[in-house]
């Protein structure tokens, strides 16, 4: 599957997510706080986007390897680098 399949599917999953975000241009750059993602809107879009790989994620995962960065922002890029590597994995 290539990034544009995987930024798609969780562009719409983010938008169901928080339907406030329906008529907005979703910038990978933007962490999940600027589109009012908390960590219970973060759970609700890890579990819809396991359903829509029919993937496990698993998010403390993402979470830790956010976290190491020197400047972690927890931007939308680098859960699309995660699902993308995830899913290249169990090719």
């Amino acid at each position: 599957m290539d990034k544009s399949e995987i930024c798609d599917k969780i562009y719409r999953v983010l938008r169901e997510v928080n339907p406030n975000l329906e008529q907005s241009k979703i910038s990978e750059e933007a962490s999940f706080f600027d589109y009012d993602i908390d960590s219970l809107k973060l759970i609700e879009l890890g579990l819809r986007i396991e359903s829509e790989f029919d993937q496990e994620l698993n998010l403390d995962d993402w979470v830790d390897w956010e976290s190491q960065k020197e400047n972690s922002a927890f931007s939308i890029s680098s859960f699309i680098e995660y699902v993308q590597n995830t899913v290249d994995r169990e090719k």
